[in-house]
Parts: structure tokens; C-alpha cells; sequence
């Protein structure tokens, strides 16, 4: 970052009120704060604008006529997690979701504030979302592995309601966070760039995303290794942000599209390692064969991609569930290939 009074390099201060203007030194942020204090605008006030703006989303969420919370076997206003769970064993209140979290301490990080008990999977939807900001305003005045957890989590809720702007600043605030507790060269910084690579491409900064998420690939790849999971999400991210750079698909262009070729081999790369470290029915698997489906897609090897996508659509009907919204993505992705397909071969009779 640089500071945005002299312009100087690596700006390690932010204004501690909206996290969004950066400065090497407090007295180029005093000097600053007459012109920028008209803009400041607090990132509490912005998380909760955005949350507000997300409850609208979900605003027309029902469920099945006679479910009763798991929580506290009461009707009425009742959502579901989104996790695997069926009948009422997956609805409650959204109030009861965020009650049985709290209610314990040690949830604080991903893995247990926003997975289902009983399952196991992970919550989406305003479930997601309510719980992600409980855990924030739970740890957001702590300094430790507790508040960058929250963090994290709060700011993959809002990627998901497409609040991309109030995430980046959130992560921005985190990256000072992990450096503190880990130092510079770790790769929980990098996974805060990460992060915040994948705001900026949603927000149309492609170089810059680009650069970002290239840097945060070579460092996993010299210090974890080509198989090291964190890697193999690199570049399935990577693969998914090329391929939406794409504009052309034809086969015949298929040897112009140095993305498309980069995009596929990630892809395949990721898609060979988790057979091998997680096996065929793993869900991170599943979902890579599936991204990896949707790339052969892209570049015309619709075959390819049917004989890839078909076994991965069965594995996450009986894994996920027919009604997964990963599940049901799979099936999207399978109709449309069916449909191309299709058309291919009747424009070449």
C-alpha cells in the first residue's frame, strides 16, 4: 500500500476508522485528517449496512408447512442452514442458530461457528451470514487468531452477498492482524491476499487481482509445496478467474486463449492431486472435477467434461444431497453440456 499523503511505499498504518486510507507515518495521517475525515466512513457502520442489505436477500426464505426449530422446538419464521440436514432437524430461528453458536466459547473460528452440528456442513445463506457477524462482534476487540478467524469468515459472508468493497476492507484490516501474530512470511498472510485478490477481480480489477493471487501461488508453491492443499486452491482460484476472462470459446480459437490453456491445466493439476491425497468421493474433490468439467466446457472438450462431470453429479447426489446448492450447480452445469452437445452435433449432420 501506499501512503496516501507522500506516496511513500508499504504504508503500514490505516486509519482506524474506516480501514481505508493507508500512511507510512502518524504524522502524515494527522495531516491527512482534515481532507480525509469528510469521507470516513466507520467499517462497523458499513458491516452493517451491507448485512442489512443482505437480510433483504433472504427476506423470502420459507420452509415445509409444519417444521419446528431444532433449537427450541417452536414454529414459525423458520429458515434453513443449507447444510444436508432434512426435515426439522435442519430449520430453526435465525436467532436460535446465532444462540446455539454464542452459547459456546470455542466456536470462534469457520470450521465450528458456521457448520452444522449434526452434519457437519457448512451454512449458507442468512444463516451463514448471521452467524459470520455474531463471531465478529464477538472477537472484533481482540488482537489474536480469534478476531482474524471472525474476519475471515465475516468477509467470505459478504463475498457471498456481493459486498465485495465492505469485504476488502475488512481483509485490509486483517492483513496487520497476521502480520503481528505471524510475521510477514506466513501463509496466513497470504491467505488474507488471497482473499482480497478475489474482491478485487468481483469489483472488475483484473491486473490487479491477477498480480495478487499470482503472488500469493508462487509463495505456496515455494514454501508448501505443488500438492500442499492451500496450493491446489490457488490455482483452482486462479483457473476460475481466468476462465471468467474469457470471451471467446469457439474451438477454433480454442490455440489463441492462452488463459484457457493455463485455466485447464491448474485444473487438472488440482483435480489428479486430490484423487490421490483426498480420494474421488472428498467434497473438495467433487467440486474440482466439477470446475474442472466447466473449463473443459469452456474450451469445446465437451466430451472430455460429460465423462468427467457425470460420475461427480452422482457422488454429490449421495454425499451432499439431491438439494446442495453445490449439488444442484453440478446438475446446471451437466443439463447445459447435454444441451451443447446436442446442439454440436446437429449443426454437424
Amino acid at each position: 500500500m501506499k501512503c496516501a499523503v507522500c506516496r511513500r511505499e508499504q504504508a503500514s498504518k490505516c486509519c482506524g476508522r474506516c480501514g481505508e486510507r493507508f500512511y507510512c507515518s502518524a504524522k502524515c495521517q494527522k495531516d491527512d485528517w482534515r481532507r480525509h475525515k469528510s469521507s470516513c466512513v466507520g467499517l462497523e457502520d458499513a458491516i452493517e449496512a451491507a448485512s442489512a442489505r443482505g437480510r433483504t436477500l433472504f427476506a423470502d426464505v420459507e420452509t415445509e408447512p409444519g417444521s419446528t426449530c431444532w433449537v427450541c422446538c417452536e414454529p414459525g419464521n423458520l429458515v434453513r442452514g443449507g447444510c444436508a440436514c432434512r426435515g426439522n432437524a435442519g430449520c430453526a430461528h435465525v436467532t436460535c442458530f446465532v444462540e446455539v453458536a454464542v452459547a459456546d466459547a470455542k466456536r470462534y473460528d469457520q470450521s465450528s461457528w458456521i457448520r452444522c452440528p449434526t452434519c457437519k456442513q457448512k451454512y449458507i445463506g442468512v444463516v451463514e451470514l448471521e452467524l459470520s457477524l455474531a463471531c465478529w462482534k464477538r472477537w472484533r476487540s481482540a488482537d489474536g487468531e480469534k478476531r482474524l478467524a471472525s474476519e475471515t469468515m465475516l468477509a467470505s459472508a459478504l463475498y457471498r452477498i456481493k459486498e465485495h468493497a465492505v469485504a476488502i476492507r475488512i481483509l485490509r484490516r486483517s492483513i496487520h492482524v497476521a502480520r503481528r501474530l505471524y510475521g510477514e512470511d506466513h501463509n496466513e498472510v497470504y491467505a488474507v491476499h488471497g482473499n482480497i485478490a478475489f474482491g478485487l477481480f468481483m469489483l472488475g480489477r483484473h491486473v490487479e487481482a491477477l498480480a495478487l493471487q499470482r503472488q500469493v501461488l508462487a509463495w505456496r508453491e515455494a514454501r508448501l509445496g505443488a500438492t500442499h492443499l492451500d496450493t491446489l486452491r490457488t490455482k483452482e482460484n486462479m483457473a476460475g478467474y481466468l476462465l471468467m476472462m474469457i470471451k471467446t470459446t469457439t474451438e477454433e480459437e480454442e490455440e489463441e486463449q492462452p488463459l484457457a490453456r493455463t485455466a485447464e491445466r491448474y485444473m487438472r493439476e488440482s483435480v489428479a492431486a486430490r484423487l490421490e491425497i483426498q480420494g474421488p468421493d472428498h467434497r473438495d474433490t467433487l467440486v474440482a472435477r466439477v470446475s474442472l468439467a466447466q473449463t473443459l466446457h469452456r474450451t469445446r472438450k465437451l466430451d472430455e467434461a460429460r465423462t468427467i462431470l457425470l460420475p461427480a453429479v452422482d457422488a454429490m447426489r449421495r454425499i451432499l444431497g439431491p438439494d446442495h446448492f453445490e449439488t444442484a450447480g453440478a446438475v446446471g452445469l451437466l443439463r447445459r453440456l447435454q444441451r451443447d452437445t446436442t446442439t454440436g452435433a446437429d449443426s454437424s449432420s
